[in-house]
């Protein structure tokens, strides 16, 4: 699921995705309320999935300016937010796993 919410274009690097039991719950904030509402959609096509908690804050604009601000001095890749060293949650598992994408 990570993968798929990676690979739809939206930055995601301030989105978490918990599962547990074959609910996803997307934590974090996005730059643009189309993207908290496609991420949504995403979760909820993924075969197992029970029910999808969308918990996921939309940036107001002022603080969409702190963060280029801050962002601004790293270079390229480095706020991706992707990350590999973590296995991807399998829907059926009873304890809860946590992907920061």
């Amino acid at each position: 699921m990570s993968d798929r919410i990676a690979d739809s274009g939206w930055d995601a690097s301030e989105v978490e995705v918990t599962v547990s039991s074959g609910e996803v719950t997307l934590s974090g904030v996005v730059n643009d309320r189309n993207a908290k509402y496609e991420f949504e959609s995403i979760a909820e096509g993924i075969s197992g999935v029970k029910d999808v908690h969308n918990q996921v804050r939309v940036k107001r604009e002022s603080e969409q300016q702190s963060s280029k601000n801050q962002s601004s001095g790293s270079s390229l890749g480095q706020n991706s937010g992707l990350s590999n060293n973590k296995t991807e949650p399998k829907l059926g598992e009873k304890s809860e796993s946590v992907r920061r994408i």
